[in-house]
């Protein structure tokens, strides 16, 4: 594509399909390239022009150019990242309508979406629970009763009781937690403190 090939109306008719598609259009390769070219001769015009009335139009020109021209770039580059994000979750995306650099972009993307799952998460399928909960008498002597049997004999850990509702997280174990209000849960010892100076967990003495 020429400088002479890209204009206003080209540029508009090149953002609407990538606003109106959920797919990148297809564009030629030296689109970038060609459109900063045709932004810098927009910009040697305004730089001579003499006439005050029409250094104002090519102004307006040029910076509407501009726009236009990051925004086609800004809307690819979110498809580009949405794409990534699909093949990392075991999708298959459309990849033939790629740039260049934008199919380097997109390699780029998915192998860090990658490399970051594989160091936070085990997928071993005999990793242990994501936390211990455990039955424990109150003032009144009944019993609490949660979901999975006391396993409250590992060094490091507290038993906390949890006293509002927590969002799903990752812990400092890697593990992920989606704790209760009122889970009695035995944790390590860090993030159990980390909890409890949130105040959204105390410590549970395990005396009768």
């Amino acid at each position: 594509m020429s400088d002479e090939q890209i204009n206003y109306m080209v540029l508009r008719k090149i953002q609407q399909g990538e606003k109106s598609s959920p797919l990148l259009s297809k564009i030629d390769d030296h689109f970038f390239e060609d459109a900063s070219s045709y932004c810098s001769l927009l910009r040697k015009r305004l730089n001579t022009e003499k006439k005050p009335s029409r250094n104002l139009i090519l102004s307006e020109q040029t910076q509407n150019v501009e726009k236009i021209i990051r925004n086609i770039y800004e809307l690819r580059e979110k498809k580009i990242m949405l794409a990534a994000m699909s093949k990392a979750r075991g999708g298959s995306p459309p990849e033939k309508q790629f740039l260049p650099g934008e199919k380097q972009l997109f390699n780029s993307i998915y192998s860090l979406l990658i490399d970051t799952r594989n160091t936070l998460f085990d997928y071993n399928e005999t990793k242990n629970p994501t936390s211990e909960k455990v039955p424990l008498k109150n003032q009144n002597n009944s019993e609490i009763t949660n979901k999975v049997e006391p396993q409250i004999n590992k060094d490091n850990h507290t038993v906390i009781r949890i006293l509002e509702n927590i969002p799903t997280f990752i812990g400092t174990d890697t593990k992920q937690y989606d704790l209760k209000k009122n889970d009695i849960v035995s944790i390590p010892d860090t993030l159990a403190s980390m909890l409890i100076k949130k105040h959204v967990a105390e410590i549970v003495s395990m005396n009768p």
